[in-house]
C-alpha cells in the first residue's frame, strides 16, 4: 500500500500538523522552567535549568562558578567538559520517545492547572483563572483560560474560521498530534521507494528539535529526583554548572558527570546515571585551560575564568577559506538592514566577551570588514555610538566615548583584520 503521507516536504499534507505541534511546544519551555523551580526549589544549587536557550546563558554560568571559587582555591585545577550526543536523531526508540514526550507535557499542563492566575475583574474584585488551554496557528501558540466562541470540534479545530488561531487544544490533543507524527514518518526516494522510519528521532519534522530537547529533559528531571530522594546533594551541587543545548552538553567543575551520564551505571548506592544507552555521547574537550561550546570560547585568565566569542572559521579544518559574512554596500538592502549588522553583533560582543578587550577586539573585526565592503564610515560610527550610549556603564565604563574611541581609533589608521590563511596555522 502506498503511503498517504511524507513529512517535512511541503506539498505534503502532514508538514501543517508539524507545524501546528511544533508552534504548541513553543509556550511549554516557559512553563517547565516553572516546574524545574517548583520541584527543585529556589536556591541556586538545584533550582538550575538544565536547557539553555542560547550560548547567551553560558557567561552567567562561568560567572556564578566563578564566585563559588573561593579565592585561596583559584590556582586549583578544574577540568571543564563539552559532550556530543552524536547518534540522537538515529538510536532513540520511538515508543520511548513517545511515553517521555507525554511525560513532559504532563508536567506542563498540571502545573497549568495548579496554579491558577488572579486577574482584576471589577472594582475591588478578582478571579482565578486557569490557562489550561492552548490557541495554536502554524506560527505561534499561546496559553488561554476558556474556549473561544463560537465552539471547537473534538479536534481542537476552531468552528470561527476568522479566529487568529486555527485550533484550542489540550494536553490529549497535543498528545495525539505527537504519537500520529512520530509513527508516521515516512522518506521518499524518487518516486518509486518510500521507505517508513521505525527508530530515532524524526527528522524533517518541525518539531524535532523541541522533542529533542525535552526527550532529554525528560530522563534529566528523573535523574534529580532520584538524586534528591537518596539525599545525594554532593551530586546534585556538582551539576550546578552543567547545562545542554539541544544536544551539546557543557559540564563546568563538575567531576561526577562521566559517572552518571547514562542510566544504565549504578553507583554503590544504587542511584543510577542520567540518559539512556541509545544515546552515544561523546565527550568531545577536556580542558583546564580552555574550552570551546558553540560560538563561545571559556579560558582561564588570572585565575578567574573568561569567556569571549569563537568562530570556527579562525581554526582548521575551516581557516583559510573564503567565507563571504556580510553584503556589500551597493547590494539592493535597505541601510537599516545593513548598518543594523553593527547593533546586533555589538550586542552579540556584549552577552558573550566578559572583558573589555575581548569586546573591543570583537567589535573592531567586524567593524573593519564593513569598512572594506565601502559601508560608509560615519553612518557605523553612528550606530557603534548609539549602541554604546543605550548600553551605558558597559564593562565599568564612565561614558559612552572611551570605547568608542577604542573600537575605531585602529581602523581609522588603517587596520583591518586579515583572517587566517591556511599556511599560517
Amino acid at each position: 500500500m502506498k503511503p498517504r503521507f511524507v513529512e517535512g516536504m511541503n506539498e505534503f499534507a502532514l508538514a501543517p500538523l508539524g507545524r501546528l505541534t511544533s508552534s504548541a511546544c513553543n509556550p511549554l519551555w516557559s512553563v517547565l522552567k516553572k516546574v524545574w523551580t517548583e520541584e527543585f526549589g529556589n536556591d541556586e544549587v538545584m533550582a538550575h535549568f538544565p536547557v539553555l536557550q542560547s550560548s547567551f546563558d553560558v557567561p552567567d554560568m562561568v560567572e556564578h562558578m566563578n564566585r563559588s571559587i573561593p579565592l585561596t582555591e583559584r590556582h586549583i585545577r578544574i577540568l571543564q567538559r563539552a559532550y556530543d550526543c552524536t547518534q540522537m536523531y538515529t538510536k532513540i526508540k520511538l515508543d520511548d520517545l513517545k511515553q517521555r514526550l507525554l511525560e513532559i507535557y504532563e508536567l506542563a499542563f498540571d502545573y497549568q492547572q495548579r496554579h491558577p492566575v488572579t486577574h482584576t475583574v471589577g472594582p475591588a474584585q478578582t478571579k482565578q483563572r486557569r490557562y489550561i488551554y492552548l490557541l495554536v496557528n502554524e506560527r505561534q501558540a499561546q496559553w488561554t483560560w476558556k474556549k473561544p466562541e463560537g465552539g471547537v470540534d473534538t479536534n481542537g479545530k476552531l468552528r470561527d474560521k476568522t479566529h487568529e488561531f486555527d485550533f484550542c487544544i489540550t494536553k490529549n490533543i497535543l498528545g495525539n498530534w505527537t504519537t500520529y507524527l512520530v509513527e508516521n514518518v515516512f522518506i521518499a526516494f524518487g518516486e518509486d521507494l518510500v521507505i517508513k522510519q521505525t527508530i530515532g528521532m524524526p527528522m524533517g519534522t518541525q518539531p524535532a528539535v523541541h522533542w529533542a530537547n525535552m526527550y532529554c529533559l525528560a530522563y534529566e528531571f528523573d535523574f534529580f529526583k532520584r538524586a534528591r530522594a537518596a539525599g545525594r546533594m554532593d551530586i546534585i551541587k556538582g551539576f550546578r554548572f552543567t547545562a545542554r543545548y539541544i544536544d551539546d552538553i557543557i559540564a563546568l567543575k563538575n567531576e561526577f558527570i562521566q559517572q552518571y551520564l547514562y542510566n544504565e551505571n549504578v553507583d554503590a548506592q544504587g542511584l543510577a546515571g542520567i540518559y539512556p544507552s541509545c544515546l552515544i555521547i561523546n565527550r568531545e574537550q577536556e580542558s583546564a585551560v580552555l574550552l570551546r561550546y558553540c560560538d563561545i570560547e571559556i579560558y582561564k585568565s588570572d585565575g578567574n575564568w573568561e569567556t569571549t566569542l569563537y568562530s570556527k572559521l579562525d581554526h582548521p579544518p575551516l581557516v583559510g577559506i573564503a567565507h563571504t559574512m556580510y553584503p556589500h554596500h551597493d547590494s539592493f538592502l535597505a541601510d537599516q538592514a545593513m548598518y543594523g549588522v553593527v547593533t546586533s553583533h555589538l550586542y552579540r560582543c556584549s552577552r558573550l566577551c566578559s572583558t573589555r578587550g575581548q569586546f573591543i577586539w570583537w567589535g573592531k573585526r567586524v567593524l573593519s570588514a564593513l569598512v572594506d565592503k565601502q559601508y560608509v564610515v560615519k553612518k557605523l560610527q553612528g550606530y557603534s555610538k548609539r549602541f554604546l550610549i543605550k548600553h551605558e556603564y558597559l564593562y565599568g565604563a564612565r561614558t559612552w566615548k572611551g570605547l568608542q574611541t577604542d573600537l575605531w581609533t585602529d581602523i581609522e589608521r588603517g587596520w583591518r583584520f586579515k583572517p587566517k590563511s591556511m599556511d599560517s596555522t
